[in-house]
């Protein structure tokens, strides 16, 4: 199961900021151990631990510039 929430904000003409990220639910992970990890595993990372969840997140700024008729299809060509 995942949740993608984006939001778009015009700032001002021409300029948007985008941010966004992802959650992600994992509960397919049977190749991993279970609980039979010592603390000396897991202090140093020598083995993968299994977790139930992702998430991503991203901010950007959106620049456009031109001509209010730039994306004006010419049909002539």
């Amino acid at each position: 199961m995942t949740f993608h929430p984006k939001v778009e904000l015009n700032l001002v003409k021409g300029l948007s900021l985008k941010l966004g990220g992802s959650l992600s639910y994992i509960g397919d992970r049977i190749n991993i151990p279970g609980s039979d990890l010592s603390e000396t595993d897991i202090l140093l990372n020598l083995v993968q631990r299994d977790t139930s969840y992702q998430y991503h997140s991203y901010t950007g700024l959106n620049f456009r510039f031109g001509s209010k008729t730039n994306n004006v299809v010419n049909t002539r060509f």
